[in-house]
């Protein structure tokens, strides 16, 4: 277990072929699926600039399992 863990948005632009095939899913990118033997990486660029949307202290209690909320992300990295 963790001692904390934080959660970030950011929208891409993502290549979804795999193998010949389309895969249009959105992108979860843990850190354990990013490499080692029989990860496909799919390349991403970057359309907006990361959002921290929690962040979270297990050593500090219980952590409250309802999440709420709206996020809003800067995607002038997408604009001409």
């Amino acid at each position: 277990m963790p001692a904390w863990y934080e959660t970030t948005l950011q929208l891409v632009t993502a290549d979804h072929d795999y193998y010949g095939f389309t895969l249009a899913a959105p992108k979860h990118e843990w850190p354990f699926y990013t490499g080692g033997p029989g990860w496909y990486p799919t390349p991403i660029t970057a359309a907006s600039t990361p959002l921290t949307v929690s962040q979270i202290d297990f050593t500090a209690g219980l952590v409250d399992a309802r999440v709420t909320g709206e996020a809003t992300l800067d995607w002038t990295l997408m604009r001409p």
